[in-house]
């Protein structure tokens, strides 16, 4: 459908369809502390979480390392099987860390909770898309780091990949990495399968 969508308008129809599915599942109508189980839980946070005049932040990037401690750590205490923090930790930032500890906050409740996996973007390079692994400080205690390819739109999420290529290779997607720890499956397993199959 894909392939014809820009001529034919199957594929906006598609689209249509399944943004309406998705909108009328019964998790899209679950009201705030209800009772109902979920398997997975968003926690969202934005531009106006930081600069709220009451309980924001001093400053805007990074997003406090101290505060992603403490979502990690009361996650890890409600018994979340897996913890996907979706925030690029491409270095630690000393000046900041004197001032309020949050780097090693952040990666001591990483370490803590054991089952926490990171996001890292890709670069397009010459030799096509390498995946810029998260710092050794915070990736060396995480459970995983999957690439952070949604290819639609934000907020408007309507397919996504597996596995990119990255380098000569194949690097887990973020929510592939995010399944798989989750599972108990060997996320580099299912990828060697994957190159040997050849699809």
């Amino acid at each position: 459908a894909d392939q014809y969508g820009g001529i034919t308008g199957v594929a906006a129809l598609e689209n249509r369809i399944l943004d309406s599915w998705q909108q009328s599942t019964a998790e899209s109508f679950s009201a705030a502390g209800s009772t109902r189980e979920s398997l997975i839980t968003l926690v969202l946070f934005d531009e106006a979480s930081v600069t709220d005049s009451i309980d924001g932040w001093p400053y805007m990037a990074p997003f406090p390392r101290k505060h992603l401690a403490d979502l990690i750590d009361a996650f890890s205490a409600a018994g979340a099987r897996t913890i996907g923090l979706d925030v690029f930790l491409a270095r630690p930032y000393p000046e900041l860390n004197s001032w309020d500890g949050g780097d090693d906050l952040l990666r001591a409740a990483m370490e803590r909770a054991g089952n926490v996996v990171l996001a890292a973007p890709l670069e397009q390079t010459d030799s096509g898309p390498v995946m810029l692994m998260p710092h050794p400080f915070f990736s060396s205690v995480a459970a995983d780091v999957g690439a952070a390819e949604l290819p639609s739109a934000f907020e408007t999420l309507r397919d996504g990949t597996l596995a990119v290529r990255s380098g000569a290779g194949l690097e887990p997607s973020f929510s592939l990495a995010l399944y798989a720890h989750s599972q108990g499956l060997d996320v580099d397993s299912l990828l060697r399968n994957t190159l040997g199959s050849g699809r």
